[in-house]
């Protein structure tokens, strides 16, 4: 059975629609939006006939055979994304898995190099001291020396 043809009124009315993109005698575009509206109140539960009817495309003007043919594209196209959209979740999951890794490896070493830094700390320090308690024994040993000749 062939599709109905629109006449120029009707032509004239449903490019007035927020929903169509275009539309000539025989096709209607929609709008992303509205296949975006659609497929949001279609998981939501409402019928495709309410959301199309609401969208101001009854059946009695555009057809059920429409609103179903359309109704089944973009609930295919929406499985299809969404599975994309799995698909690149999970890429991102990984990603950030992988980054979580590396970042925990990096903080690994940097509380490493912390605790390597408080050890030569420490050890310059005590070198410090030693070489003062040396200073001061040198000092006491040149003023024996000195006391002796």
């Amino acid at each position: 059975m062939a599709s109905r043809k629109f006449d120029s009124k009707e032509i004239q009315y449903l490019n007035s629609l927020i929903a169509v993109s275009s539309a000539s005698s025989t096709r209607i575009r929609y709008t992303d939006a509205f296949r975006d509206e659609f497929l949001r109140r279609d998981m939501a539960g409402d019928s495709p006939t309410e959301i199309f009817r609401d969208a101001g495309l009854p059946p009695s003007l555009i057809g059920a055979k429409r609103i179903e043919r359309a109704a089944a594209r973009w609930r295919e196209e929406g499985a299809k994304s969404v599975g994309d959209l799995a698909s690149a979740k999970l890429g991102d999951l990984e990603r950030l898995a992988e980054y979580q890794r590396v970042t925990d490896g990096l903080a690994q070493h940097v509380r490493n190099l912390e605790r390597q830094a408080q050890h030569a700390e420490q050890d310059i320090y005590n070198l410090e001291q030693h070489i003062i308690r040396l200073e001061q024994r040198m000092r006491l040993l040149e003023r024996h020396v000195d006391g002796d000749s």
